[in-house]
């Protein structure tokens, strides 16, 4: 695959590289149903980009119904074709194209951050206000869901490669095999702002860098939870995933945790229930 085709097809090579929304919308379910004695029939997806996760949500069963809110309308439109009409789902999802703080949608039983997305704020004035934002957006008894990252690695420049197998999306078009290198390119420790990029290697070709890039706030996780409950949340738990000794590896299961060890890299979900 050229160069040019992986730019082209960047959407579909972010999503085999780091989303698995099938895995996040069990982990929704799950904890919901736990908390509510029901699943789930609405959820909002901030920073949504191509919807995936929404449209998927939608698709899982009948009368879900799902928003997805982001700032980029051309990567809106893509997901509207690629992904919402790939899954038939088109009565069951809006998409907004609008800064995640002012959405207009309706009160959700679920609304998500994935990806590290919310990052973005720089302050606390501006994650303060989107986190009452979303406690507005919400049910009586919904959940406000997002991941973050840390671990020692985390507060450094450093570069992880990481093997994804060919795939073939929701839309038909497959994608061969490649390597996903996270670069974590510098870092301020006085402030906690890093600059950071995806690149993609496909199997056979040339390296394709910088395909996308982002600056952001490294935000720990007592600084989001501090917020969460300034921002009117009554219980804000952390979800770590278990550690499989015979692998070496995650176990995909996550669950909560009042205590962790601070390993080289990790990733949790935070559960924040109004």
């Amino acid at each position: 695959m050229r160069r040019a085709e992986v730019r082209r097809h960047r959407h579909r090579f972010y999503e085999a590289a780091v989303q698995n929304v099938e895995v996040d919308i069990d982990f929704v379910e799950r904890v919901y149903r736990r908390l509510n004695g029901r699943l789930p029939g609405s959820l909002r997806e901030d920073f949504c980009g191509t919807a995936s996760l929404a449209s998927a949500f939608a698709a899982r069963r009948p009368g879900n119904l799902a928003w997805g809110v982001d700032l980029h309308r051309p990567t809106l439109d893509w997901g509207w074709r690629n992904r919402v009409e790939a899954r038939c789902v088109e009565d069951s999802v809006e998409l907004e194209c609008r800064d995640v703080r002012r959405a207009a949608g309706p009160a959700v039983d679920v609304q998500v951050a994935f990806n590290f997305s919310f990052f973005l704020f720089p302050g606390r004035g501006e994650m303060l206000d989107y986190f009452r934002a979303a406690k507005r957006s919400l049910e009586p008894g919904g959940l406000f869901v997002l991941d973050a990252f840390g671990g020692t690695d985390s507060f450094q420049a450093t570069t992880e490669h990481t093997e994804i197998e060919a795939s073939v999306g929701v839309d038909g078009v497959a994608l061969p095999a490649f390597t996903y290198s996270w670069d974590q390119l510098a870092f301020n420790a006085v402030d906690h702002w890093m600059r950071c990029a995806m690149h993609f290697t496909p199997e056979g070709g040339e390296k394709v860098s910088n395909v996308f890039r982002y600056a952001w706030r490294m935000w720990t996780l007592p600084e989001i939870r501090e917020l969460l409950a300034e921002a009117g949340f009554d219980d804000v738990e952390v979800y770590g995933e278990g550690w499989d000794g015979d692998t070496g590896e995650g176990d995909g299961i996550f669950r909560r945790r009042t205590r962790m060890a601070n390993e080289g890299s990790w990733v949790v979900y935070l559960v924040a229930r109004y």
